[in-house]
């Protein structure tokens, strides 16, 4: 059975080939008798006969699926009837007007100079994602590692304060003992003092990796940003040329020239770049929050506590923890002991407030939640003290504030599940960023 195919005119890809002069429509036949269409013959190339039918659909049959008499007719005509002519002179100065336009030809066709800038983007951005997540399995190595010395310390405090209350009922002519107990409990401070210091270093460790990890997760937002205004930059040009007249002219005599038909559209390759683009668009997350000013002008967000404590905390990049008065950490089931490690806290006004330093299971502002937040309980005295949303959360994603529009711009890079979220650009003028 034969076959008749309309041959679709896609640029870059699939080329028609033109009818150069007017013929006489004829009726061709099917080797089988049981097909026929009425056509004029455009060109014979490769044992492959190209019709034009009157509704001007374009055909493309092999010469084999034809009747005898059809073979037969193509085998009179004139051998310069069965190649297309062209003008290699005219091809030159017709492709070097469209590359004046930034359109690149080849023996396939047409496409956009600017789609092989974003092919290589693409090469090069997939390579700062490795890098990216590289880097943040090293930060999370190094969180752990910190994590694990203060258990350590924590671990040793206690048993420490276990050792100090056998001491204190052991008897005075329990030598031994008392020696023993006082030994272990020297030991521990020993210990103690060295695990501390090497949390130092592991502090400094982990600072370094952030910020390198930070570095990387900027480079890759950026990349993908402008990897979109440059697609969007091609897409437009696409549009832009394809009403041209002087573009359309052109292409026109260059079909006449080379026997060949074409349109100008996107080709496939660029579309492929548009799906791998907008794949990456979809590992960042982004989120524009309205804040509340109050009439002091100071800026404060929701904020949700495991996942069921709702307060409204002070917006403060400057302040490295989250911190909470002491009542409000009892209602969200936050406890503190004796064990937990103090610290103290310099307010802006200059004063010091005294805290323990706790681990708060979830923290979510908008849809970005951070795990294992540090947060700083306040003592019973700063019974007036704000609730603030400091560096221990806002230190997990890239985030804006802008104080003129009261929002909070958050960008977060998905590293596990890279199809769970979609880019959206926010604009507006910026006023701080902090990452």
């Amino acid at each position: 059975m034969m076959k008749i195919h309309a041959v679709s005119c896609i640029l870059a890809v699939t080329m028609v080939p033109s009818w150069t002069a007017p013929a006489a429509a004829r009726e061709w036949t099917s080797s089988d008798g049981k097909h026929r269409v009425e056509a004029e013959l455009i060109e014979i190339t490769d044992g492959v006969v190209r019709l034009k039918r009157q509704d001007g659909k374009v055909l493309s049959v092999p010469a084999t699926n034809l009747s005898k008499a059809d073979r037969d007719y193509l085998a009179s005509l004139p051998k310069n009837k069965q190649t297309p002519v062209s003008n290699p002179q005219d091809e030159k100065a017709l492709k070097q007007a469209l590359r004046d336009k930034g359109i690149r030809a080849s023996r396939t066709g047409f496409s956009l100079r600017d789609e092989t800038n974003l092919s290589k983007g693409l090469r090069g951005i997939f390579t700062i994602r490795k890098a990216l997540l590289k880097s943040t399995k090293q930060l999370a190595f190094a969180e752990n590692r910190v994590m694990e010395n203060k258990l350590a310390v924590t671990n040793l405090t206690q048993l420490n304060v276990q050792l100090n209350g056998q001491l204190a009922t052991v008897s005075s002519n329990q030598v031994t003992l008392n020696n023993n107990l006082i030994g272990a409990i020297n030991a521990n401070n020993s210990q103690i003092q060295l695990l501390r210091q090497n949390g130092e270093q592991l502090d400094k460790h982990t600072k370094a990796a952030w910020e390198k990890a930070n570095g990387t997760r900027e480079r890759y937002i950026q990349s993908i940003l402008d990897l979109r205004q440059l697609a969007d930059s091609i897409d437009a040009q696409y549009k832009q040329l394809a009403s041209d007249p002087a573009v359309k002219y052109t292409i026109e005599q260059f079909s006449t020239s080379t026997g060949k038909s074409y349109q100008l559209t996107a080709s496939p390759s660029f579309r492929a770049s548009m799906k791998r683009l907008k794949s990456l668009e979809d590992t960042v997350l982004s989120e524009t929050i309205p804040l509340r000013v109050d009439p002091g002008g100071t800026l404060k967000v929701s904020v949700v506590i495991d996942g069921k404590h709702t307060y409204e905390m002070v917006l403060d990049s400057g302040a490295s923890l989250i911190s909470l008065p002491q009542k409000v950490a009892a209602k969200c089931g936050i406890t503190v002991s004796s064990t937990d490690p103090s610290i103290t806290l310099q307010l802006a006004d200059g004063s010091t407030i005294h805290g323990k330093l706790v681990t708060i299971p979830s923290v979510r502002v908008g849809k970005f939640t951070a795990e294992n937040v540090e947060c700083a309980v306040l003592g019973a005295d700063a019974i007036s003290a704000e609730l603030l949303l400091g560096m221990s959360f806002l230190g997990n994603f890239k985030f804006e504030i802008n104080a003129q529009e009261g929002t909070l711009t958050m960008v977060k890079v998905e590293t596990s599940d890279p199809k769970s979220t979609k880019l959206r650009k926010t604009e507006g003028r910026r006023s701080k960023t902090e990452d």
